[in-house]
């Protein structure tokens, strides 16, 4: 049985969660979205572009 490999982040601003993603990939440079959901309060605030540094 193959494992799958990716990872589930969920951001959140203060503890309060207001978006999650899967993103799938085998450990290179690319990797696929899977799934993305963002709080109907925190959409179009750039949320999917922020990086953690």
């Amino acid at each position: 049985m193959k494992h799958p490999h990716g990872r589930f982040v969920v951001a959140g601003l203060a503890e309060i969660p207001l978006g999650c993603v899967v993103i799938k990939g085998r450990g290179g440079t690319l990797a696929e979205v899977k799934r993305m959901w963002v709080a109907p309060a925190a959409r179009n605030l750039g949320l999917a572009r922020e990086q953690e540094n």
